[in-house]
């Protein structure tokens, strides 16, 4: 009944090709395992007392989302703030312990309908945050419990197509999560953005920073920001050309790394006014066109840069 559930939901939403290593597949727009746990968690944690008996689990498949909603709200000292504490309460013992033994194939591994151990919750807001997805809405009321996810994989493809066709490549999956949300919601604060995908404000100004840097969105006023339809670009015409502010902040992290000598990301951002995400983004752009050289690991603290030697 769970997965015949999944698969219809699945029929009734796009694919993006999403890479890995060096190959591609095609996946759908809500994690299949995403959709499985919520529907399982409707079937059993929902009420099945007389009152509620004929009262169906519904799944509604919207535009931009997809509602899972259950009859019954929370149960036994569950609450929005305790959810993800992976602490199983269940008013179902019975049926809880008939689809623990039920076989179900679970992404890549064997496993049952459901697992009875509190981890379900907190699987699919991790599983969503891997992708870069916006986070389940979990809506309780008094006689009904409801999931929302936001159908957002084939609309973050769709927007690095976007962002590639103005600044020349693609942004790391967080920036172009928070340059989706804004975009989707036309304006948005951090507090919308951090609602939305759960990441921390700090992070999401720095990354909202650099995407004002690109000339992809534009400060309205303090924390808000609205997405710049058509971005500022150096050559409209050639879609390959990053924009001004980019070419700006380029030259300007170039010309604080010394030619004898090595300096650090975080000095450079010091030095440049640059946020911290902005400097490595671009860093790690120089070291692959091989215009500076990176001395230490790549995920060290203490890599420092200088420029490249040209060997005669």
């Amino acid at each position: 009944m769970v997965d015949d559930a999944v698969k219809a939901v699945l029929r009734n939403l796009r694919t993006y090709s999403l890479i890995e290593g060096t190959g591609r597949r095609d996946v759908p727009e809500i994690p299949t395992t995403v959709l499985r746990e919520a529907i399982a968690n409707a079937v059993v944690h929902r009420e099945y007392d007389a009152l509620f008996r004929n009262d169906p689990v519904n799944i509604d498949i919207y535009s931009n989302r997809v509602e899972i909603s259950s009859p019954g709200s929370l149960w036994g000292g569950k609450t929005l703030q305790n959810l993800a504490n992976g602490v199983s309460r269940c008013r179902n013992a019975t049926l809880m312990q008939l689809l623990q033994k039920t076989p179900l194939i679970r992404g890549d591994n064997d496993g049952s309908a459901v697992e009875g151990q509190g981890s379900g919750i907190q699987f699919m807001i991790n599983r969503m945050k891997e992708l870069s997805l916006a986070q389940p809405d979990f809506q309780p009321t008094f006689d009904r419990f409801r999931v929302i996810l936001y159908r957002g994989g084939a609309e973050l493809a769709m927007n690095q197509q976007w962002v590639r066709s103005h600044v020349g490549h693609n942004l790391p999956g967080r920036e172009s999560s928070v340059l989706h949300t804004v975009r989707a919601l036309g304006r948005a604060s951090v507090h919308d953005i951090r609602d939305r995908l759960g990441y921390d404000s700090d992070d999401i100004r720095a990354m909202l920073a650099t995407l004002v840097e690109a000339g992809l969105i534009r400060q309205v006023s303090t924390d808000v920001y609205e997405p710049l339809e058509t971005p500022t670009i150096a050559n409209a015409g050639d879609a390959s050309t990053p924009p001004a502010a980019a070419l700006s902040s380029r030259q300007a992290i170039i010309d604080a790394i010394p030619t004898s000598g090595t300096i650090s990301a975080r000095d450079i951002a010091e030095s440049t006014g640059k946020s911290l995400p902005t400097v490595r983004r671009i860093l790690h752009e120089l070291v692959d066109d091989g215009t500076i050289t990176a001395i230490g690991k790549k995920q060290s603290r203490l890599r420092t840069y200088t420029r490249a030697q040209t060997m005669d």
